[in-house]
């Protein structure tokens, strides 16, 4: 008599719900102001031109000859404040994070109250992983310019990197009380009232990011998962699908649609959802043994071993896939193999009560009475509760008498 299926499920149930880091917002380069010398001299002027040569570089993707440019108008000007702030945000693009740091210190030395550049220091100081220094430097350019929704946005992505979820939720409602149409803050938004389970809002504010970019695979995977933590498979199967069509390729879409489908008892569409997502990583265990748990409810019994010893050759100490294995073998009737499965079950994880109860009723039904008293014995050593659901299993009625499990 099988006890069910084990059905392996990402963390927080069958998905992961955040999909790379928080999305920062940039201040786009400025046309540059001048600073040191007076207009009309000619390290200014020359400063100037480079200024604007590096802005036009840097916009069309041209990062390293942007620095280039930027170099040559600081070597015009050492004083022109806005070609370091530029020069620091080329070096965060590139991940240089202690050249940006340096750039961006040589500017606040020059102009201590510029909001730029101290949004600028923090972007390169969460780069850096010093969070709580770049909360500082956010908060300093907030101080000078507290309308600054890039500032906001991003402090609330260092909150949530500290684990800060409300005051990171704060920081992105401030930031969109500035300006409403930003997808990325929206996105943030949704992903941290997801952590806090507070899926209606998270709900509500993927809705929001997918108005403003439909597009975006990401979104319609997390707002995904939101309805099918609510317990909404249908509109889960709907944003898996989105995520799938956008990125087809997007293995993880693929498998969460397979694990809705299961949920939902769409068991066709649910293989075809678990077999496209294979056919992207064959080398999951847990997709071959949740395909082999919707053949086995198929009654495709030969199918579903198949799953299962595929799994288990990927990861051979998976307990789950020993014990669906077991299952598959006692419906075929084949008790010897179904017992020899749940004892690799039993041996990997010997404390859960179900795989014990699995291989004590294959092993009663055997005549391995001693055997199945011990499981028995053991199960009841780790769950006392379960007594009272053994008289429903007729193959254990007959053991309930022996002196070990004489209540």
């Amino acid at each position: 008599m099988s006890r069910g299926q084990d059905s392996e499920r990402r963390p927080d149930g069958a998905q992961r719900l955040l999909r790379g880091e928080p999305l920062p917002l940039t201040i786009r380069p400025n046309n540059p102001r001048l600073s040191g010398e007076q207009p009309g001299t000619d390290g200014t002027t020359d400063a100037l031109l480079f200024s604007e040569e590096g802005v036009a570089r840097f916009e069309a993707g041209d990062t390293r000859g942007a620095i280039l440019a930027w170099e040559r108008a600081l070597q015009s000007d050492p004083a022109h404040v806005e070609a370091w702030v530029d020069l620091s945000r080329a070096r965060i693009s590139l991940r240089e994070f202690d050249s940006a740091v340096r750039c961006v210190r040589k500017a606040l030395e020059l102009s201590p109250d510029l909001c730029e550049a101290w949004f600028e220091l923090a972007n390169a100081q969460v780069g850096m992983d010093d969070t709580e220094a770049a909360v500082d430097s956010f908060r300093n350019a907030l101080d000078l310019s507290p309308d600054m929704l890039e500032a906001w946005n991003n402090l609330g992505n260092a909150y949530r990197r500290m684990g800060q979820f409300e005051r990171a939720i704060r920081c992105y409602t401030k930031a969109l009380e500035i300006r409403s149409d930003l997808f990325e803050v929206w996105f943030n938004l949704g992903n941290a009232q997801g952590v806090l389970s507070h899926m209606d809002q998270a709900i509500e504010a993927y809705e929001r990011a997918v108005e403003l970019s439909p597009g975006n695979h990401h979104v319609w995977y997390n707002l995904a998962f939101a309805h099918s933590c609510r317990g909404d498979l249908e509109r889960a199967v709907d944003g898996y699908r989105q995520a799938a069509e956008l990125i087809p390729d997007d293995y993880e879409a693929w498998y969460n649609l397979g694990h809705a489908y299961a949920d939902l008892g769409r068991n066709a569409d649910s293989v075809r959802a678990y077999r496209a997502a294979l056919a992207r990583r064959g080398d999951d265990h847990e997709a071959w043994n949740n395909l082999g748990n919707v053949l086995l409810r198929q009654l495709r019994r030969d199918e579903a071993i198949e799953c299962y010893r595929k799994a288990l050759e990927l990861n051979p100490d998976y307990d789950p896939s020993w014990n669906n294995l077991g299952n598959a073998f006692e419906e075929q009737g084949d008790l010897a193999g179904a017992a020899e499965a749940y004892a690799r079950a039993v041996a990997i994880t010997p404390l859960r009560p179900t795989y014990l109860l699995n291989r004590a009723s294959v092993l009663a039904r055997t005549g391995r009475t001693e055997e199945a008293v011990d499981d028995l014995v053991h199960a009841l050593e780790v769950v006392p509760e379960i007594r009272g659901l053994l008289p429903g299993f007729r193959e254990f009625c007959d053991l309930l008498r022996h002196p070990r499990l004489r209540s």
